[in-house]
C-alpha cells in the first residue's frame, strides 16, 4: 500500500494511501453468508433467502461496512508507521464508495511531534 505524506502546516499533515479492494472481497463475501443465515427478508424463512436477494438488499451496506474499515486501520497503520500523535478528528476523505474499484484513499490529519 503505497503512501506520501506531505507536510502541509507545522501540525498538519497530508496522507495519500491506496487501498487496495481486491482483497476484501473476500470479507465481503464472508459477510454475504453470515447474512444469508440471519436475515429476515419477507418472503422467506431466516437463514432460507437466496444469495442474490441478499446482495441485492444489503450490498451497498456490507461493502460500505468493510471498506471504512479497511480505511480505518490503514489510517492506524500509517499513524504508527510515521510515529504520529494525532491531535484531533482526521479528515479521512475518499472516493466515494460506491464508486471504489481501487480506492485513492486521501487522509487529511493534524498531530503534534514529539
Amino acid at each position: 500500500m503505497a503512501e506520501a505524506l506531505e507536510k502541509i502546516s507545522n501540525i498538519e499533515r497530508r496522507v495519500k494511501v491506496i487501498v487496495p479492494v481486491a482483497p476484501l472481497q473476500d470479507q465481503i463475501n464472508q459477510r454475504f453468508q453470515q447474512l444469508t443465515k440471519t436475515a429476515r427478508v419477507q418472503g422467506f424463512r431466516p437463514g432460507k433467502v437466496p444469495l442474490s436477494i441478499i446482495k441485492r438488499q444489503y450490498g451497498p451496506d456490507i461493502k460500505t461496512e468493510v471498506y471504512s474499515k479497511a480505511i480505518e486501520e490503514r489510517f492506524g497503520i500509517v499513524i504508527e508507521e510515521n510515529k504520529i500523535q494525532v491531535a484531533g478528528m482526521p479528515d479521512i476523505q475518499h472516493e466515494p464508495l460506491s464508486l471504489m474499484m481501487i480506492s485513492s484513499s486521501l487522509l487529511h490529519l493534524r498531530y503534534f511531534r514529539k
